[in-house]
């Protein structure tokens, strides 16, 4: 029996036409969550992102969690994240590393995604973010919503070209 056809590994600048429903949902959530910070505009009430989530039958507890595992990498990351906005057309190398967490951790590569994260983030930091990314990953699943298991996954280390590293 075949598993199917093998996927690309995630990859900075990976266009989104190679990326499937579940990853699509996350990828446009980020680039939403993003937008009022480049803006320096006030939230909405409901932000726009939990709109996706909220349909796919997360509840506020799950939709929250994405919300603080953002938080945390936004704000302790110590560099510009390569999160694009909503209309490029493909993948940033932090949307890239948010993704291969969350597929780690629904594969239940906990020790995987802890390092990932410690390469990532600042120990503590890494610490902290992974119980909102896993009940985020968790919540995903349990709509039925599984990231594909893509081979080649980054390490989550350094970013390629740090003089790339932007906030697109």
């Amino acid at each position: 029996m075949s598993s199917g056809p093998t996927l690309p590994a995630y990859a900075a600048n990976m266009p989104l036409t190679d990326l499937r429903t579940a990853e699509l949902l996350v990828v446009a959530a980020i680039r939403l969550w993003i937008a009022p910070q480049r803006q320096a505009v006030c939230a909405h009430p409901v932000p726009v992102w939990c709109g996706g989530f909220s349909l796919a039958g997360m509840d506020m507890a799950d939709i929250a969690a994405f919300d603080s595992l953002l938080r945390i990498v936004a704000t302790t990351a110590g560099r510009h994240l390569d999160l694009r906005c909503r209309h490029s057309i493909r993948l940033g190398a932090d949307e890239v590393r948010l993704l291969c967490l969350v597929g780690l951790l629904q594969q239940n590569q906990r020790p995987a995604a802890a390092a990932m994260l410690g390469h990532w983030l600042p120990a503590a930091a890494a610490r902290v973010a992974l119980a909102p990314a896993l009940c985020f990953a968790t919540a995903l699943r349990d709509c039925g919503l599984l990231l594909p298991s893509r081979h080649g996954l980054p390490a989550g280390s350094a970013h390629p070209d740090p003089g790339l590293a932007l906030l697109h």
